[in-house]
């Protein structure tokens, strides 16, 4: 199953979710930058895992990412975000 993984960080904020839409987690993480409280934030696209071995869950991220900053008049922008693949899970 694909999920994303959000994040808004800042001197105000620090606030981190996951979604199973990639819409809602822009939104999450972008109404923390939005408003303020966060300076930057990032959604990162990654796979549900379960071990084999010991059954515990957990994410690898698939390379797609985008982050968000705050423009000049309040808007939120977001841009492509270079992530590698990760073959651990998080």
């Amino acid at each position: 199953m694909i999920v994303y993984l959000w994040s808004a960080y800042g001197a105000g904020c620090h606030a981190i979710g996951i979604s199973d839409s990639y819409d809602r987690a822009r939104d999450a993480a972008g109404a923390c930058v939005a408003s303020g409280r966060a300076d930057g934030a990032r959604v990162e696209q990654a796979l549900t895992t379960v071990d084999a071995r010991t059954l515990i869950d957990g994410y690898v991220r698939t390379g797609e990412g985008w982050q968000a900053r705050r423009g000049e008049h309040g808007a939120v922008r977001w841009q492509p975000l270079r992530v590698g693949a990760s073959t651990r899970a998080l």
